[in-house]
């Protein structure tokens, strides 16, 4: 069996986390890795950066249609995903 494993932040959040925190923080994060890694189960890493550079690329009657994403911020919400067609 395999498993995607994906984290996400809400950036005014951390923005407003102190910067020292965000250091301790961030210095974990290698020693978690390599503990992961040595697992053998880890393939890929990585960040899919910015939520407001976000863009899904798909096939679409033989042209590539390319999505813009953006996070909803709306009062009340949890900040989820919304998908923005042709852009």
């Amino acid at each position: 069996m395999k498993y995607v494993g994906l984290a996400y932040f809400t950036p005014e959040k951390f923005a407003a986390v102190a910067p020292e925190d965000v250091k301790k923080l961030v210095a974990q994060c290698p020693a978690l890795d390599e503990k992961m890694r040595a697992t053998g189960k880890v393939l890929v890493s990585a960040s899919l950066g910015d939520l407001d550079s976000w863009r899904t690329l798909r096939p679409s009657n033989g042209k590539t249609q390319v999505n813009r994403w953006a996070l909803h911020r709306g009062e009340g919400s949890r900040g989820r995903a919304v998908h923005h067609r042709g852009r």
